[in-house]
C-alpha cells in the first residue's frame, strides 16, 4: 500500500524545500566574496555573468526534469547510467564527487573561521572543531543511501549564512564608527 502523501510546507518533494536547496546550493561559501570578485572584473561583466549562469541553471534543470521523467530515475547519477555511455557515466560522477569534496571542503573550512570568531578560541579548537564537524556531519551523510532531511538542512544553513552576514554588517559598521 503506498504511503500516504504529507501535506505541509516542507513535505517530501514539494516546491518550497526543493527551492531551499537550490538556494543553498547557489549559495556557498563563494557568495561571501563574491561582491569583491565583482569589484574585480567590472558590473558589466557580472551582470552577463549571472544572466548567463541563470539562464544555463533554468535550461538544466528542465532537462534533468524532462529526463527523470522519460528515464523514470530517480538521480542524476540514474540518469547518467542510463543515458550516458559507461565511461561517460563514470567521467560525470568522478567530476560530481570531486565537485561535492570541495564544496564540504569549503564549507568545514567556513564553519570553522566562524567558530572561531564567534568563540575566540586558539587555532587548535578550531581545528578540532573542524574535525568534529567533519565526522558528526559529513561522515554520517556521506554514508546515507537515501537522506530525506537535507531540505531541513538547507533552511538551517540559509539561515546560518543570513546570521552569519548580518553579523559581519553588524562588526562592520561598528568598525567604521
Amino acid at each position: 500500500m503506498p504511503e500516504p502523501v504529507k501535506q505541509g510546507c516542507m513535505r517530501h518533494g514539494g516546491v518550497a524545500p526543493a527551492a531551499m536547496l537550490l538556494v543553498k546550493s547557489a549559495i556557498g561559501a563563494g557568495v561571501l566574496t563574491m561582491a569583491a570578485h565583482s569589484a574585480e572584473v567590472g558590473v558589466l561583466y557580472t551582470l552577463v555573468g549571472l544572466l548567463i549562469g541563470g539562464a544555463l541553471t533554468v535550461v538544466s534543470i528542465k532537462q534533468i526534469g524532462e529526463a527523470t521523467i522519460a528515464t523514470q530515475c530517480s538521480s542524476y547519477e540514474d540518469i547518467c547510467d542510463e543515458l550516458l555511455h559507461p565511461s561517460l557515466a563514470v567521467l560525470t560522477g568522478f567530476i560530481n564527487s570531486t565537485s561535492l569534496i570541495g564544496s564540504a571542503a569549503s564549507y568545514l573550512i567556513l564553519a570553522g573561521q566562524v567558530f572561531q570568531t564567534l568563540s575566540g578560541v586558539t587555532d587548535e579548537w578550531r581545528k578540532a572543531f573542524v574535525v568534529f564537524c567533519g565526522l558528526c556531519v559529513c561522515l554520517p551523510l556521506s554514508v546515507a543511501r537515501h537522506v530525506n532531511f537535507m531540505r531541513y538542512l538547507a533552511v538551517l544553513s540559509i539561515t546560518a549564512l543570513c546570521f552569519l552576514t548580518g553579523k559581519v554588517q553588524v562588526g562592520r559598521r561598528c568598525l567604521l564608527t
